[in-house]
């Protein structure tokens, strides 16, 4: 008697539809997710160039003192290119006095062009003498 040895290959279609559900469900989860990371790589990005033009503003300012002599004593503001975008800064002087003389504060905050003044994506505070 011979026997017919039933082998079986490949997938049913029952399975490769419940394959295919799932791997639908699963992608726009998963594009959701590197999407959220883009968005937040691009934003520290963004906060981390700020952070170096108001570290190079304050060093500007510490120059400043030091060739010419001279504190910055009104506020400055105005527009850069840095990293191949553009960037509005401020800088805000305030004098105040002390035991030791007259002390300046300088905050300096950076944002993108255009951006409202609560925008700012860093502020630096730096303290000088007279």
């Amino acid at each position: 008697m011979l026997r017919l040895i039933k082998t079986h290959r490949g997938f049913t279609l029952i399975e490769v539809m419940v394959a295919l559900t799932i791997v639908a469900l699963a992608i726009p989860a998963m594009l959701a997710s590197v999407s959220g990371v883009v968005d937040s790589t691009s934003r520290m990005e963004k906060q981390i160039h700020a952070g170096w033009i108001a570290q190079n503003k304050l060093q500007e300012i510490r120059l400043t003192k030091e060739l010419q002599n001279e504190v910055p004593k009104t506020r400055q503001r105005d527009t850069l290119e840095f990293a191949g975008q553009e960037w509005d800064w401020l800088v805000d002087v305030t004098e105040q006095e002390s035991i030791v003389g007259k002390v300046y504060r300088f905050d300096i905050k950076v944002g993108e062009k255009g951006a409202k003044d609560k925008e700012w994506l860093a502020v630096l505070q730096g303290y000088m003498g007279e």
